[in-house]
């Protein structure tokens, strides 16, 4: 197993190194018996101090994940702690009054503690978000996790594909479902499909607000700037059908001399979303600039939330 710690993280380092170690017990890269590195090679690996490893160690102990024996390595237990199957909803009902009850057995108001255990839900909720989108662009990742967060009322993160590919630590350990579009399933299945207990592609369709924004590009003689040259021929076609420009759409890809000079020919520009910034950096202010957005069917997010987290 290899550790990895981010210190820029909002996330301790010793929580860091506990929630890899519970993840790889989770999907069965450590086995019971199995032993970890000794905490004076993991300080070296990691340049982290050894008291911070050792806290981590000693917390899984006491939740029975990990088993110390004197002079002897960490080693995973032989019946280490794993989350329970799915709890139905009675069970959860009889845990709320019995923590309801141990509330205001010490003194606390039970409609006021439920409220800052909603808050604390949804705190820890975000700090070890469970959902990842993983899109072409940070740009298009964040706006779909977005997008989803609204659907589903819990923290989603936005992962950039093309970062993921380079580093895939880059996903948070704490993740266990991933979205993607149907474009990047397979790329996403072949990186992640041993790291998280499902992946899913989601349907996505042109935005109203991308439908009513090119209102304002009618009878304007517009170019088009994309990133990928093998979008070329699909989005000049999907253009010139949905928007009512004069003469031909004349193509560009960001950061070409090219794209900066359409821009200066033109009196209106469609951008993709990973263009989002490169627009927003060179166009003059006389251009009428916009986004060619795209949304996750919100009924197919329902649909896929109803899979992952079932009442």
């Amino acid at each position: 197993m290899r550790f990895s710690v981010d210190p820029d993280s909002r996330t301790s380092i010793y929580l860091q190194i506990k929630d890899q170690i519970r993840y790889a017990i989770s999907v069965g890269e450590l086995r019971p018996g199995d032993a970890l590195p000794s905490i004076r090679k993991l300080e070296t690996e990691l340049g982290v101090n050894r008291n911070t490893i050792r806290r981590a160690y000693l917390e899984l102990q006491s939740e029975g994940t990990l088993t110390i024996r004197q002079g002897k390595k960490a080693e995973v237990a032989a019946s280490p702690f794993r989350p329970r199957g799915r709890a139905s909803g009675s069970q959860a009902g009889v845990l709320a009054r019995r923590m309801v009850e141990e509330a205001e057995a010490e003194g606390f108001d039970g409609v006021w503690f439920i409220s800052v255990f909603e808050k604390a839900a949804v705190d820890h909720d975000r700090r070890y978000a469970k959902c990842a989108f993983i899109e072409c662009s940070q740009y298009q990742a964040d706006d779909f996790a977005g997008a989803t967060r609204a659907v589903w009322g819990r923290h989603v993160v936005g992962i950039d594909l093309h970062r993921l590919q380079e580093d895939t630590d880059l996903l948070p350990s704490s993740t266990q479902y991933v979205l993607t579009t149907h474009w990047h399933l397979a790329e996403v299945q072949r990186r992640l499909k041993q790291r998280v207990k499902a992946i899913q592609d989601v349907s996505v369709q042109l935005s109203r607000t991308f439908y009513e924004g090119t209102r304002r590009l009618s009878g304007l003689t517009t170019g088009l700037i994309l990133r990928d040259p093998e979008s070329v021929p699909g989005y000049r076609k999907l253009v010139r059908e949905l928007v009512d420009v004069k003469g031909d759409v004349p193509v560009a890809l960001m950061g070409d001399q090219e794209a900066r000079t359409l821009m200066d020919t033109v009196e209106g520009i469609v951008y993709t979303t990973p263009c989002r910034g490169f627009v927003a950096e060179h166009a003059p202010s006389h251009l009428v600039t916009q986004e060619l957005l795209y949304e996750p069917v919100s009924d197919d997010l329902i649909r896929i939330r109803e899979a992952f987290f079932p009442a």
